[in-house]
């Protein structure tokens, strides 16, 4: 954090000097540099936590995520599995570089649950990601799978222009329905529909930066709820990380609670997979 703090303050202070001497080359070879030592410091902290064998999310960190989410106890009796849980932290793996999108999954007590990994990123959208924001528009494919690397869900968001859509699929490649965005502008919100195109539930932005969303029944009922958390100072300027907390309120019958689970730990890719803060 020390590096970080004289790093800004190396900048601001010098800013004004490389323009005023250099010009706008000056300003960038600046901005440049700046970007170099930020970077340079993110990886051997990480190098020398994974020498240390230091998790990057441990249950105490876990708890904080928690409280300071303000989701409340879980609301039923859990089973260890990930689609047993009512309450669970989403949390996006720190990477300077980010191509492959990869979240850890935890449980109410910290342990981990499972995983979710973007599979099927060629070399063309690693390329397209790395120096563009274009593969957004293309198709995604994320796997979830359990604490032993059992898939329990897939996932599909095909390529899309203006509006997301998603296919969620069982472990076994069964599908179970669909989430749908409705519209552009403003809150946005999204339709569930299972496989046979049943209307069971919608999915609703609480704002219109679509950080938070609420999973409601046709009687406006909530059932879920989907929570951003803060990353904390370093990892919001040095990765794209992000993490939220997910709270399920009930038991849920199927396909919801497999649809809920999927939209839940997939709403950062597959639903946004745009400027960061800002809604697909």
């Amino acid at each position: 954090m020390i590096i970080l703090v004289i790093a800004i303050l190396g900048l601001r202070l010098g800013r004004r000097a490389l323009f005023d001497v250099y010009g706008i080359t000056g300003a960038v070879v600046g901005l440049v540099a700046f970007l170099v030592i930020l970077t340079s410091w993110r990886v051997i902290v990480r190098r020398r936590a994974r020498a240390a064998g230091v998790a990057e999310y441990t249950p105490e960190s876990i708890a904080k995520q928690f409280a300071k989410s303000g989701a409340a106890a879980p609301a039923f009796e859990e089973d260890g599995t990930l689609l047993g849980a009512s309450l669970y932290a989403v949390n996006q793996r720190s990477k300077v570089i980010e191509v492959t999108t990869e979240f850890e999954v935890f449980s109410s007590t910290g342990a981990k649950l499972g995983h979710v990994r973007q599979i099927g990123q060629g070399r063309f959208k690693r390329f397209l990601r790395f120096f563009t924001s274009f593969d957004q528009f293309l198709t995604h494919h994320l796997d979830i799978t359990d604490r032993d690397d059992v898939v329990v869900l897939r996932i599909t968001r095909p390529a899309k222009l203006f509006k997301s859509r998603i296919e969620v699929f069982d472990g076994n490649d069964v599908f179970l329905g669909r989430v749908v965005q409705r519209n552009i502008f403003g809150k946005i919100n999204f339709g569930m529909y299972s496989a046979d195109g049943e209307h069971i539930a919608t999915l609703k932005a609480e704002n219109w930066r679509a950080w938070d969303f609420r999973v409601e029944l046709w009687n406006g009922a909530e059932v879920a709820r989907v929570t951003k958390t803060w990353e904390g100072l370093a990892r919001t300027v040095l990765s794209n990380a992000d993490t939220y907390v997910v709270r399920i309120h009930q038991p849920l019958n199927e396909p919801l609670r497999s649809l809920v689970c999927a939209v839940a730990l997939s709403i950062d890719l597959a639903l946004k997979q745009d400027a960061r803060g800002l809604s697909a």
